[in-house]
C-alpha cells in the first residue's frame, strides 16, 4: 500500500530493510546488508532488485488499465496519485540502489 498519499499515515516501512525503515535513506548498503542477514549473496538480490525496478511502472500500469474503468472520478485521481508516486519513488530509490552498479 502506497501510504505517502494518505496525509496523516506514517511513511515508514513497517519492516526495515538492511536496518532503515526510512525509505528515503534505504540504498545499496542496506540492500546488501538484508541480503547477508537473510543468507544470500548481494548480487543476487541487486539482481533481483533490477529486474524488479524494470518491471514496478509496466506492471502497475497494467494493472490500472484493468480496474481504470471500474473507478469513480475520485479514485481515478487517486489512482494517477499513486502511480506519480510510486514513479518517483521507483526512479529515485533505482538510483540510490542501482546506480553504483553501472559502468
Amino acid at each position: 500500500m502506497c501510504t505517502r498519499v494518505y496525509p496523516g499515515l506514517s511513511g515508514k516501512f513497517a519492516l526495515a530493510i538492511g536496518g532503515e525503515n526510512h525509505p528515503g535513506i534505504i540504498g545499496r548498503g542496506q540492500v546488501v546488508r538484508m541480503a547477508g542477514d537473510l543468507g544470500f549473496r548481494a548480487d543476487f538480490v541487486l539482481d533481483i532488485a533490477e529486474r524488479l525496478a524494470y518491471r514496478i511502472e509496466p506492471a502497475l500500469e497494467e494493472a490500472l488499465a484493468a480496474v481504470r474503468p471500474l473507478l469513480s472520478h475520485s479514485g481515478k485521481v487517486l489512482a494517477q496519485k499513486v502511480q506519480w508516486r510510486i514513479h518517483e519513488l521507483t526512479e529515485q530509490l533505482s538510483k540510490r540502489i542501482l546506480d553504483a552498479r553501472r559502468p
